[in-house]
């Protein structure tokens, strides 16, 4: 076993004491690295920073008035894969309002900034947004690990109506100063800005959603209920109402074959009836209905 003091991260016995740890220490074993964080005070957040500069050699950069007061307090040791550790990092930082922000084409360097309070990191609102990666949808998978880092990208839609799923993905998009999500109705996309893993989770639900809509149920004309009228000319139109109304009940025409009722209702002011039922039922009636509206003799 290589063990490497790191930053003063320092070896103790107290790793196993039952006391609170005050030590921190990073142990490298083949490929994996053990850290234990400073149990009772906390580790300083810029300890971290360097310990992350020196296990993934990347070149980063923080504003010491964000992270000088910032203290990580976690207990129990973390064993972290070392291929890994830039994704544990992220969501360290994460967990204490902290993201990482690209520079360059190729990631040159990254900037530790605070995520949180009206503005970051010193620079103006919306300033993560505005330096967000844009990336194809086809390559957020190679981001889904990356916690902490705030990307753009689109997603082109098919079949759902962009705006009805631009309104649908609002609850995901929590915090304005680094999320967002908008719809482009002239291509039917929408434009999102977020942290990778939330893309990625989007991608996969919005694959889920955007299908040919399914018709499971052939439409059967003859059940569906409308209203019709019936221009009564001879008895009076609340008498015929209420005499259809019992005659139905009566030969089980109240009910049709798709739970729907059968109601009349007199127009007032005129001699109109109001008939609401399925076009079968009211073929059914309307010899009955003639029947009953006959001149007097």
């Amino acid at each position: 076993m290589l063990k490497a003091r790191i930053s003063g991260w320092i070896s103790t016995a107290a790793l196993f004491a039952a006391a609170p740890i005050h030590a921190q220490e990073v142990a490298i074993v083949e490929d994996r690295l053990s850290i234990q964080f400073d149990e009772a005070d906390g580790t300083p957040l810029e300890e971290f920073i360097k310990l992350a500069e020196l296990q993934t050699g990347l070149q980063l950069t923080y504003n010491s008035g964000d992270t000088r007061d910032v203290r990580l307090r976690f207990l129990g040791a973390k064993e972290v894969p070392r291929a890994e550790f830039w994704s544990y990092f992220q969501s360290v930082l994460k967990a204490y309002d902290f993201v990482v922000v690209p520079y360059g084409g190729d990631a040159s360097f990254f900037a530790i900034r605070r995520s949180s309070g009206n503005a970051v990191g010193g620079s103006k609102p919306g300033y993560i947004k505005s330096q967000a990666k844009i990336v194809d949808s086809d390559q957020l998978d190679a981001y889904r690990d990356q916690t902490g880092l705030v990307l753009t990208t689109s997603f082109a839609l098919e079949h759902v109506n962009v705006q009805e799923a631009t309104n649908m993905l609002q609850t995901y998009f929590t915090d304005p100063m680094l999320e967002s999500v908008r719809a482009v109705t002239n291509s039917n996309s929408l434009v999102a800005t977020g942290f990778a893993p939330t893309l990625c989770g989007i991608k996969g639900l919005l694959t889920q959603i955007d299908v040919p809509m399914k018709r499971h149920l052939a439409v059967d004309t003859e059940t569906i209920e409308n209203t019709r009228i019936y221009h009564v000319k001879h008895v009076d139109p609340n008498e015929l109402a209420r005499v259809l109304g019992t005659w139905s009940a009566q030969t089980g025409l109240q009910t049709n074959s798709i739970g729907g009722g059968v109601v009349f209702v007199p127009a007032a002011g005129s001699r109109a009836l109001l008939i609401t039922s399925s076009k079968s039922n009211y073929d059914a009636m309307l010899p009955m209905i003639e029947e009953l509206d006959r001149k007097p003799e």
